[in-house]
C-alpha cells in the first residue's frame, strides 16, 4: 500500500538536511547553531531537549539550547575535568555519538548550586542522553547533548545523525579558527608595515642638517 505520509516525512527530512548544510560557510555563528540544532531535533525523533557547550576561558558554558530555559541553563559552568562526568567523550580523530542513561547524578562530584540547577532543569536523574564531542584537531572544545526523559534509547540512525552534526559543527569551529588566525596574521603584518612606513616618513621629514 502506498503511504504518502511516509514519503512526505522522508522528503521533509531530506529537505531539512540539505537546508542545514546549504551555504553553511556564509552563516554567522548564531544562525549556524540555530540551523544545526533545528535540524538535529527534527531528524532525531527521540530528542526532547538539548544543549551545546563550548570551552571558553577554560570552562565549558552553554551557548545554545533547545527545550531548556536558557537563563536557567546559563547557571551551569564546568571545568574541563567536570564537563564529561557521566558522559563518554574521548579525544579522537573520529567523532562519534555516545548514549548514557543517567539514573542519578553523583552529588559529591558537583557543587550544591549545580545539583540544584540540574534538578530545576530535570537533568538530575532518570533520563537518557545522546552526546558527541565538538573537536578541533582531536581535542575536545565542546559537547552537544540531546536528552530524552521517557526512558527511550536512541536508535543507531539517531547516533549516526548526531555524529554527523557534531562533525559539521567541529568543521565550522576549525574553519572559524583558521579565519581568526589568518586575520591575526594580517593584522600583525599591517601593523609591521605601519611601523616601517612611520619610520620612513620620519626619515624623509627630518632635515639633512639635523642628521
Amino acid at each position: 500500500m502506498h503511504d504518502e505520509n511516509a514519503e512526505d516525512g522522508v522528503d521533509e527530512k531530506i529537505s531539512l538536511l540539505i537546508d542545514s548544510i546549504d551555504n553553511v560557510n556564509q552563516l554567522d555563528r548564531e544562525h549556524f547553531f540555530q540551523g544545526t540544532f533545528h535540524a538535529a531535533f527534527k531528524l532525531i525523533p527521540e530528542a526532547q531537549k538539548g544543549s551545546l557547550y563550548e570551552l571558553r576561558d577554560g570552562r565549558y558554558v552553554p551557548v545554545y539550547a533547545q527545550g531548556y530555559d536558557m537563563s536557567l541553563l546559563s547557571r551551569l559552568s564546568f571545568a574541563p575535568e567536570e564537563a564529561f562526568i557521566d558522559f563518554e567523550c574521548r579525544d579522537t580523530e573520529r567523532i562519534v555519538a555516545y548514549e548514557s542513561r543517567i539514573e542519578r547524578r553523583d552529588d559529591s562530584a558537583f557543587s550544591a548550586e549545580t545539583i540544584a540547577t540540574f534538578k530545576e532543569l530535570g537533568t538530575y536523574a532518570d533520563f537518557v542522553s545522546l552526546h558527541a564531542p565538538i573537536q578541533i584537531a582531536g581535542r575536545n572544545i565542546g559537547i552537544i547533548c540531546l536528552e530524552n526523559f521517557e526512558g527511550r534509547g536512541f536508535s543507531v540512525m539517531s547516533k549516526k545523525i548526531l555524529s554527523y552534526y557534531a562533525r559539521l559543527i567541529s568543521s565550522y569551529y576549525s574553519a572559524w579558527k583558521r579565519i581568526d588566525e589568518r586575520n591575526r596574521l594580517v593584522s600583525e603584518r599591517m601593523e609591521s608595515l605601519r611601523r616601517i612606513a612611520a619610520g620612513l616618513a620620519h626619515e624623509l621629514n627630518t632635515p639633512l642638517g639635523a642628521l
